[in-house]
């Protein structure tokens, strides 16, 4: 990564990707991604096949 970025460009790309991280989790845990779906259909998460049996 260092070939194409410099230490503050990979730092604050890793802080942007923890956000997104974050906020997706967040989304996920206040119940908000099940309210807000895709148009055609639920989204890959909720889809039967692609929950897996602890």
């Amino acid at each position: 990564m260092t070939a194409s970025y410099g230490q503050a460009e990979i730092v604050e790309l890793s802080m942007c990707l923890g956000s997104w991280l974050a906020f997706g989790r967040l989304n996920h845990v206040l119940g908000l991604d099940t309210v807000c779906r895709l148009p055609g259909g639920a989204s890959p998460a909720h889809r039967p096949e692609a929950r897996q049996a602890p």
